[in-house]
C-alpha cells in the first residue's frame, strides 16, 4: 500500500474562473472608490465656489446655518449628474486677457 496522499489539484478552468472573479471584484471596488472620490471632489469644488461667491458678494455676515443650507442644496444638485452647468470650460488666451483687462478696469474705477 502506498502511503502517498493524493492532492486535489484544481483544474485550470476553475483557477481561471476564480481569478477572473477576483479581478472583477477588485475592478468593482476600484470603480466604487473612484466614484466616491469624484463625488468628494465635486462637493469640495462646490463648497469652494460657494465660499468665493459669498466673499465676492461681501456676505461674510451670513450665519453658519445659511452656509450649511447652501452647501446641502449644492450637494443635492450633484445628484443629477446630467447637469453640466457647473463644469468649467477653459477659456481661450484672448478671452482670459479680455477678462483680466475688464477686471483691471473695474479695480481702477
Amino acid at each position: 500500500a502506498s502511503s502517498r496522499r493524493s492532492y486535489d489539484i484544481p483544474k485550470p478552468e476553475t483557477g481561471l474562473a476564480e481569478w477572473t472573479s477576483k479581478i472583477k471584484a477588485l475592478q468593482r471596488e476600484v470603480d466604487a472608490d473612484e466614484e466616491a472620490e469624484q463625488k468628494r471632489l465635486e462637493e469640495e469644488i462646490s463648497a469652494a465656489r460657494q465660499a468665493r461667491l459669498r466673499r465676492s458678494r461681501g456676505a461674510g455676515a451670513g450665519g453658519r446655518v445659511d452656509s450649511i443650507d447652501m452647501c446641502m442644496g449644492k450637494m443635492q444638485e450633484f445628484d443629477s449628474v446630467d447637469d453640466t452647468s457647473s463644469i468649467d470650460i477653459p477659456k481661450s488666451v484672448a478671452e482670459r486677457a479680455n477678462d483680466q483687462e475688464t477686471a483691471l478696469r473695474k479695480l481702477m474705477g
